[in-house]
């Protein structure tokens, strides 16, 4: 169904009325389950999406079967790779999935190309966003290409805690941190043999918080073992 504009106001505040109607009068509006396949690798991209609440992953995953988290897409965001793939003509390069429930904007091409034609709020609104999400992108590589693992594998654990626990498996923090299962799972032994945590099935315990933090802030630091 298509949205009114009082549907957009609150995730997209800074577009103008006028670029918030032509959005609700373009867009259809969708609102997806956690676990929902946004769009895979290799498939033609057929649509636009703007998230307006929610959360949306978007990773890569190697020949050799290993998973990269890529960037995450929260409410008022686009998604970079489908930006690129619609102004190249290419097929998606990612695997995208909702990790919360979602609402969201959709566009097919033809409307998103237009947009970006004629109306100058909208098409400074995309490009923008896209400028945005590739200097996190671009931050995300140099992290994966420099930055020891021991702080990579502490900033998740900081970012990813709801009250001292993080709910996810060794091999889903494996894709968060960009690297393998089984340095994650030498990296937690090695923190929970200084007691900062305590790993279990699929949770974390964070003990010392502090020290995991002090971690986060060295990029250089070596592994600990």
């Amino acid at each position: 169904m298509h949205p009114t504009p009082d549907d957009l106001a609150s995730a997209l505040p800074n577009l103008p009325p006028s670029a918030r109607k032509n959005l609700a009068e373009a867009g259809q509006l969708a609102r997806l389950p956690p676990g929902t396949a946004v769009f895979h690798a290799g498939a033609a991209c057929e649509k636009f999406f703007i998230v307006l609440s929610g959360s949306v992953r978007v990773s890569r995953t190697s020949a050799d079967g290993h998973t990269m988290v890529l960037y995450r897409v929260h409410g008022g965001e686009t998604c970079i790779l489908t930006t690129t793939a619609l102004l190249g003509g290419t097929a998606w390069t990612a695997d995208a999935v909702t990790e919360t429930e979602v609402t969201a904007l959709l566009l097919g091409p033809p409307a998103f190309l237009d947009l970006v034609a004629r109306d100058a709020a909208f098409r400074g609104f995309a490009f923008g966003t896209y400028a945005a999400r590739l200097a996190e992108l671009m931050a995300r590589v140099e992290e994966v290409a420099f930055a020891a693992i021991a702080p990579r594998l502490a900033r998740v654990l900081l970012a990813r805690a709801e009250a001292g626990r993080v709910l996810l498996t060794q091999e889903q923090l494996a894709e968060e941190v960009a690297t393998a299962r089984e340095v994650v799972s030498r990296q937690l032994k090695a923190f929970a043999a200084r007691g900062w945590l305590r790993a279990g099935r699929g949770v974390v315990e964070l003990l010392d918080e502090a020290a995991l933090a002090a971690i986060a802030e060295q990029d250089e630091s070596p592994t600990l073992a």
